[in-house]
């Protein structure tokens, strides 16, 4: 019988376009989201993606089942809210969905710490994708909280927000690239070389493309992706590519030959964990909201 983790499984397959990558965002193994579809298709008897080699996409009959998909998780998750008050197995689960910053900006220690002090039973229902899919997924209450750039949120004055980290955009580049060795560097000194960027999902994206326009700077982006971890690998591979992102992506015990020159021009961004203010919270994401408000929250960072 269709079961939550098969439609979980189908979702994380839509938002991602991959099944590696779902069963990443999702803890679990590829071979197990491959069966939790297998066996929705075979209940329901229809073909719900085309499996191709270097794409994955809905078929007819799994753009249909989308809709009641996304509609039945929403439904899933008022249930269990209105439910709450009469549990008792003492089990509470937390939705949520994070820009890939998980690992870099120390959210796991956060949540593992909030964990730690919990006496009932926590479960964190939590991945990682895109800005505007993780945005989408918020307005459709597939999850309740979210962390992500507050630059490309529109309508800041619907959204509860919490200042998480500050951060100032920054050349990265092979510790061998001429631009290596400078105290500080021009974007337009960026013009001409190989530059590597995150998608255009991605706020970082955006930061950067408008000071480029607003300077007239005509730049070529040679690589894109929506995983820094991938983009900080390409780099380390290549002595004349270079990339414009947070110092706090680059993970130097990971790629030692990478470096960081800060930039003239001043390009910042802030993540910040949001959640809509008519949205109800149950109450163990509501004190995991009030924890992170507390202990986590920029100092004297205004709420806008």
């Amino acid at each position: 019988m269709m079961n939550t983790n098969q439609l979980k499984c189908f979702m994380a397959i839509v938002r991602t376009k991959s099944f590696s990558v779902a069963a990443y965002d999702l803890f679990l193994s590829q071979s197990a989201v491959s069966k939790q579809i297998k066996s929705l298709e075979d209940e329901l008897e229809v073909i719900l993606f085309k499996r191709e080699p270097q794409k994955i996409s809905l078929t007819e009959a799994g753009a249909v089942f989308r809709q009641y998909a996304e509609s039945a998780l929403k439904l899933y998750n008022e249930i269990l809210l209105t439910l709450e008050p009469h549990q008792v197995s003492g089990q509470s689960t937390i939705a949520m969905g994070s820009i890939p910053v998980v690992s870099s900006y120390g959210v796991s220690s956060q949540i593992a710490v909030f964990t730690s002090r919990q006496t009932r039973n926590i479960s964190f229902d939590m991945h990682e994708n895109s800005q505007n899919a993780v945005l989408k997924e918020l307005q459709e209450s597939i999850i309740d909280i979210a962390l992500v750039r507050l630059e490309s949120i529109a309508n800041r004055e619907d959204y509860d927000i919490i200042p998480y980290v500050f951060d100032h955009i920054a050349l990265v580049c092979h510790k061998n690239n001429p631009l290596a060795t400078k105290s500080a560097v021009y974007l337009k000194e960026v013009v001409g070389q190989h530059l590597l960027l995150l998608d255009r999902q991605s706020a970082i994206y955006h930061i950067v493309m408008s000071e480029f326009e607003r300077q007239q700077l005509a730049v070529k982006i040679q690589f894109q992706t929506t995983r820094h971890k991938i983009l900080m690998s390409t780099l380390a591979s290549s002595v004349s590519s270079v990339s414009l992102a947070p110092p706090r992506l680059v993970d130097f015990s990971i790629f030692p030959n990478l470096v960081v020159v800060p930039l003239v021009e001043t390009l910042t961004s802030c993540v910040a964990l949001i959640k809509h203010k008519s949205k109800k919270l149950n109450r163990v994401t509501q004190a995991f909201w009030e924890y992170w408000r507390t202990e986590c929250a920029l100092p004297n960072a205004e709420n806008k």
